[in-house]
């Protein structure tokens, strides 16, 4: 839900606020290690490989800030009543999406158990 929750509203007054999915930093670690590596990958690769993961050379631009390590959040202080009405409305849009998703990932589940709630 977080990457929905962050539509761009450039024509809101905004503030920036550092990204939490990189940390600001503008990039990530890869995908293909997102799990990690197991300790007989790590003892595969030669000397550079290990040197080059360790300093980051695999990782990747941040999808949530797009590379900058920033967010632009509304800054509602500043925002007028009509705009707030219709960040509320927004908001509620999500959570909605939110509860429709988790709705339908526990009746998937409940599906591979058999049609049993687990």
């Amino acid at each position: 839900m977080i990457a929905r929750a962050r539509r761009s509203h450039p024509e809101l007054p905004h503030r920036w606020i550092i990204c939490d999915a990189c940390r600001g930093e503008g990039r990530r670690d890869h995908p293909a290690f997102s799990n990690g590596i197991t300790s007989s990958e790590w003892e595969e690769w030669d000397q550079d490989d290990r040197e080059n993961y360790m300093r980051g050379a695999y990782d990747v631009g941040c999808n949530d800030c797009g590379g900058s390590g920033k967010i632009a959040v509304p800054d509602i202080g500043r925002c007028t009543f009509a705009q707030k009405r219709e960040l509320v409305l927004e908001r509620r849009a999500l959570e909605r999406e939110a509860r429709e998703d988790s709705a339908g990932e526990r009746y998937l589940r409940m599906m591979e158990n058999g049609g049993y709630c687990s």
